[in-house]
């Protein structure tokens, strides 16, 4: 009878803890870490693995207390050892930034695993990025993709993207186009860059096509720079759309201002040939010379026979407009 009491006991007690947990929690959300950690302390002490998590994340960023990443290691490691995934993660990730001690990718890759193994997707994914970089001594693009897929198929949407790439590359996997469209698609309407992938594979196929060219408008519209740039070349080349000049410098001028390099090379080559816009020796100048210094390919040439054409009034007035039409050069 008193061991059950004394069980009971003991069961209560965890259970005061861990709700004690939660109140800390509830505290940091507030802002006020103070008395978070005052909570967090007194359960930690106790053995709460929460606690013991929670407090390890004070220390690391020094909220409300004074900053130690040896404390948040120690309160990390004994929240891991009693199986808390966010603990092995988060001790994975100090090894790989090098907080508070030398970075270490192959105890990092191992920490990582054990919480991937717990199902932590996060875990999962840079454990997959381990593999994939090779950072551990040990590159192995099947293991990477193994992590990824599963770090996606636990919901992770930078996993998604990395899933598809593999199968859109066949990069440590058989091609296969349909299952990156698939992972595309599962994340497409949060993410332009998906979004932009899956229209560039929908453009591949005729019976698809119009959907592709939906999809690139619809991110292009949205600001995504790599869109806005693909959708200006659908136009410049006549590839799956009428041609139509006017159209291209519409979107090369778009994502020229978003530092895409090729943009702002054919936007160069546009005001150079006068294809969509009036000739213009000055604005061909500013745009490639911005396409030059971000290391667009075959802009560096025209940028000197360009200089070799222009007088010194034009050279002049394209140094003044320059900063004007590119403020991020």
């Amino acid at each position: 009878m008193h061991r059950v009491l004394f069980f009971v006991g003991c069961l209560l007690t965890l259970q005061t803890l861990a709700f004690d947990a939660e109140i800390g929690a509830f505290h940091a959300a507030k802002g006020d870490f103070k008395t978070a950690y005052n909570i967090w302390r007194v359960s930690a002490e106790g053995g709460d693995a929460m606690s013991q998590y929670y407090l390890g994340v004070l220390y690391e960023r020094g909220n409300g207390i004074e900053q130690s990443y040896s404390k948040a290691l120690f309160w990390y490691l004994k929240a891991a050892n009693q199986g808390i995934a966010r603990a092995h993660y988060n001790i994975g990730n100090m090894f790989f930034q090098g907080k508070g001690m030398s970075v270490d990718y192959g105890e990092a890759a191992r920490r990582f695993r054990l919480a991937a193994d717990l199902g932590y997707a996060p875990a999962q994914y840079n454990l997959a990025y381990i593999f994939e970089r090779g950072l551990n001594g040990h590159k192995d693009m099947k293991k990477a993709f193994t992590w990824y897929l599963k770090a996606a198929e636990n919901g992770l949407a930078e996993a998604m993207l990395q899933v598809a790439a593999f199968y859109e590359n066949g990069q440590g996997i058989r091609q296969d186009k349909s299952r990156a469209i698939y992972w595309y698609g599962k994340v497409a309407n949060k993410d332009n860059k998906a979004k932009v992938h899956l229209a560039r594979l929908n453009l591949e196929d005729p019976a698809t096509r119009k959907q592709g060219l939906q999809l690139l408008r619809e991110a292009a519209e949205d600001g995504d720079p790599l869109a806005q740039f693909e959708l200006g070349y659908q136009y410049g080349q006549g590839k799956h759309v009428r041609q139509d000049y006017e159209q291209a410098v519409f979107w090369y001028k778009r994502a020229a201002k978003q530092q895409v390099p090729d943009a702002q090379y054919l936007l160069c080559l546009s005001y150079s040939l006068g294809k969509g816009v009036p000739v213009d020796i000055i604005l061909a100048h500013v745009w490639c010379e911005a396409a030059a210094k971000n290391g667009a390919e075959g802009a560096a040439e025209a940028l000197r026979t360009i200089r070799e054409s222009m007088t010194v009034s034009q050279r002049k007035a394209a140094r003044k407009v320059a900063p004007v039409l590119n403020p991020q050069r």
